[in-house]
């Protein structure tokens, strides 16, 4: 009965000591970002202001997101005219198929296509350029040389992302209404005309404004969680794999949590 006990003893024993060995780590994480977060935003107000990093950042990234942020709109909206009419036409109710485009680009569709784009390009790209960065030394150079990484290499991510994303989301909204449109009137038996009208009689301002403030939060979260994994990356080639996929999987994870409580909140 004794040696009984000890056995379950022991085990309780392991099995606390995994879990406080992960809860340390998931703490040490959080303080880790919570850090990183802290002198990336308050790096952003102080001097100097790299503008050049900056623009050339912003033009890199919407070159590279338009292309498919353009193509995924357009499929995206023409798959949803498509599936709305085989659901509403059973309640005589496709005449909505326009307003129900519109309205799901603006609100949800637009910035969350754009932001899912922006994470697999431009957020990978970020992590993997700061990874290789560690491996050379560059970032350590830069520090002796009395260069503040932070100003020079997170600051123009993070303002790019903040610029570019909106713009994006607006560009998925227009690009998404346009494939709706296509469908609509060349294979739904749509006017010109009724499809516009049904749309903006029922779609509001505020409608885009939600989706261009989504789109705000995503871009912070991008390009926040993309510098940091590239930052903190391992200091040898395998780093750079890790911390690439790291950003663009804990970025997606971050849009959809974010999409959730921003629409809990501004409902």
């Amino acid at each position: 009965m004794n040696q009984i006990f000890n056995i379950i003893k022991i085990k309780s024993f392991f099995i606390l000591a995994i879990i406080g060995s992960f809860a340390i780590k998931v703490i040490s994480k959080v303080g880790f970002f919570s850090i990183f977060f802290y002198r990336s935003m308050s790096s952003i107000f102080s001097k100097p202001f790299y503008f050049r990093n900056t623009f050339d950042v912003i033009n890199y990234a919407f070159i590279r997101g338009l292309p498919i942020v353009a193509l995924a709109g357009f499929f995206v909206g023409g798959v949803i005219a498509l599936q709305s009419y085989n659901g509403l036409s059973r309640f005589n109710a496709q005449d909505s198929i326009p307003a129900m485009i519109a309205i799901s680009f603006a609100r949800e569709l637009g910035p969350v296509v754009a932001g899912f784009t922006l994470c697999g390009s431009i957020g990978a790209s970020m992590a993997a350029e700061l990874s290789g960065m560690v491996v050379n030394n560059q970032i350590n150079a830069m520090r002796m040389l009395l260069v503040n990484p932070f100003k020079f290499l997170i600051v123009p991510n993070i303002i790019a992302c903040l610029i570019v994303l909106p713009f994006l989301t607006f560009i998925t909204d227009i690009i998404g209404f346009l494939g709706g449109f296509v469908v609509c009137v060349n294979m739904l038996n749509f006017s010109e005309s009724q499809y516009i009208n049904n749309a903006f009689n029922i779609l509001k301002a505020s409608d885009v404004i939600f989706g261009l403030v989504k789109s705000l939060f995503f871009g912070l979260a991008i390009s926040i969680l993309s510098c940091y994994h590239g930052y903190n990356s391992n200091n040898n080639a395998l780093g750079i794999g890790k911390a690439t996929i790291s950003a663009v999987t804990t970025s997606s994870a971050a849009i959809l949590i974010i999409n959730y409580f921003l629409t809990a909140i501004l409902f």
